[in-house]
């Protein structure tokens, strides 16, 4: 190696506390991108996965005593607004992580979910890895607003 060369040694990346038993509720009326977004989140995040069709299928299952970690909408369903179901979903269960997932790209839909409530937007076809960081980012996050700084007195 040269003296011109140098190492950069990459910090492993912390790790994430997930709970032991993470379930997902996913409404999205595509029956592929659904089963795909199920796949991944069970096979990479050890998900317990419910999918729901439409809103009208969702609902109940928000509304249930069932603590979802995390909800995943698409903002186009049919018959329905997913932004809608978004603002019933955090009235419901406050404490989950709503992400959106939709194949609309513009910065208004972006901005209107954000303003909703939405704590993350994913553009379909959403890729494993980007599930993943984004579920990942937003527990650290979560995480990190629950932990109080080292030097408050106990």
């Amino acid at each position: 190696m040269s003296s011109t060369q140098q190492t950069i040694q990459r910090r492993p990346p912390t790790p994430v506390a997930r709970p032991a038993l993470f379930s997902a509720i996913v409404v999205e009326d595509d029956p592929v991108t659904s089963r795909l977004l199920a796949m991944a989140l069970d096979r990479h995040l050890g998900a317990i996965v419910r999918t729901a069709p439409s809103a009208e299928e969702a609902v109940p299952f928000l509304a249930a005593q069932i603590d979802w970690d995390a909800v995943f909408i698409d903002i186009g369903l049919p018959n329905a607004d997913g932004l809608a179901l978004l603002s019933f979903s955090k009235k419901h269960r406050p404490d989950a992580m709503h992400i959106i997932i939709s194949s609309r790209r513009g910065m208004e839909d972006q901005r209107k979910a954000q303003e909703a409530g939405a704590d993350a937007y994913l553009v379909k076809p959403v890729d494993t890895a980007t599930l993943v960081r984004t579920v990942d980012a937003i527990t650290a996050r979560r995480a990190a607003l629950d932990t109080p700084p080292s030097d408050w007195a106990a």
